[in-house]
């Protein structure tokens, strides 16, 4: 008797998200850590005492990280910015010069 060549699994990816499956749609180990690693901190907190150059590097430490994450964000635009910045020096030259790129005026200040 032959048997039947089984179906082939879908991947989760290529599964709808449902009611019954999300739990196989989640990251676990991210969810672990940036759940974990804060109440691991807050636990650690409680018991640990409080000192004045603690609290400076917190306060110094937060702003960097501010920073970092500020920077990340707008990392996408600042490599766009030498693009949108020749654009916009075609079109002041299209608008400073209407008959086109070889007509040169000559200007007097």
């Amino acid at each position: 008797m032959a048997s039947r060549p089984a179906a082939k699994k879908l991947h989760i990816a290529d599964e709808p998200l449902t009611r019954h499956n999300w739990y196989k749609h989640v990251n676990w180990l991210n969810v672990t850590l940036i759940i974990g690693v804060p109440i691991y901190g807050m636990i650690a907190a409680y018991w640990t005492p409080l000192q004045w150059k603690t609290a400076v590097w917190a306060f110094v430490y937060y702003f960097l990280t501010g920073l970092g994450i500020t920077g990340g964000t707008f990392s996408p635009i600042s490599r766009r910015i030498p693009h949108l910045l020749s654009t916009l020096q075609q079109q002041q030259q299209q608008q400073a010069n209407p008959f086109g790129p070889r007509a040169v005026f000559k200007t007097y200040t």
